[in-house]
C-alpha cells in the first residue's frame, strides 16, 4: 500500500494525519537542518518522549493514520507502545485474544465525532475486561491488512484499567 493509495478520495486524510501527530511533523521539519537523512528512531525520540518504562505513548489517531505513512511506519513496527482507548471485542476478526481499542476523535462538536480503532491482539487468554471500559494498553506495534487497507496492530503484553483522559471528556 503506498501513500498516494492510503489517501486516495480523502483529500483530508493528510492534514488530519498532520494535525493528530505533531511530533512526526517536527521530526519531519528537522529533517533538512539534520542532513536530511529521512525519518529515523532518533529524529522521533526527540518528539516522541518515551515513558519511564521505555515505552512510546501514541494515541489510537496517532496509530491509525502512521498507517498510512510508509516511512513513519516502517521506524515504528516492533517499537514497544502503549495508547490509552475504550476496550471492545473485534468484530472485524473476532478470533480468540482479539480486541479493539477504539476512542473518538472531535473537531467541532459532537455531532461530528469519529471513531478511530486498531486491533490489539493478546496471544493466549485476554485479561478480563469490562466492554467499553477505558484502558491503557502495552504491547508490540506491528502492521497488518484490514480490509485491503493497512492497519496498526498491537501485539498487547498488558491491559491496566484507567480513567477517560482529558482529551475525551466531554464539553473539551
Amino acid at each position: 500500500l503506498n501513500k498516494a493509495d492510503a489517501h486516495s478520495g480523502d483529500s483530508g486524510s493528510q492534514q488530519r494525519r498532520d494535525e493528530n501527530n505533531p511530533a512526526l511533523v517536527a521530526a519531519r521539519a528537522a529533517e533538512p537542518a539534520q542532513g536530511g537523512a529521512g525519518l529515523t528512531l532518533e529524529k522521533i525520540e526527540q518528539y516522541v518522549k518515551r515513558t519511564k518504562d521505555g515505552n512510546f505513548p501514541l494515541s489510537v489517531v496517532n496509530l491509525h493514520y502512521m498507517s498510512g505513512d510508509p516511512e513513519y511506519a516502517d521506524v515504528m513496527d516492533g517499537q514497544v507502545i502503549e495508547t490509552t482507548g475504550q476496550v471492545v471485542k473485534d468484530q472485524i476478526n473476532p478470533a480468540p485474544g482479539h480486541l479493539r481499542v477504539v476512542t473518538m476523535m472531535v473537531t467541532c462538536c459532537a455531532a461530528d465525532a469519529r471513531p478511530y480503532s486498531i486491533p490489539v491482539v493478546f496471544e493466549g487468554q485476554v485479561p478480563d475486561y469490562v466492554e467499553m471500559g477505558w484502558y491503557t494498553i502495552v504491547g508490540k506495534l506491528e502492521f497488518t491488512r484490514e480490509r485491503g487497507m493497512k492497519m496498526a496492530l498491537l501485539r498487547a503484553k498488558s491491559l491496566t484499567a484507567t480513567v477517560r483522559p482529558a482529551d475525551q471528556r466531554p464539553g473539551m
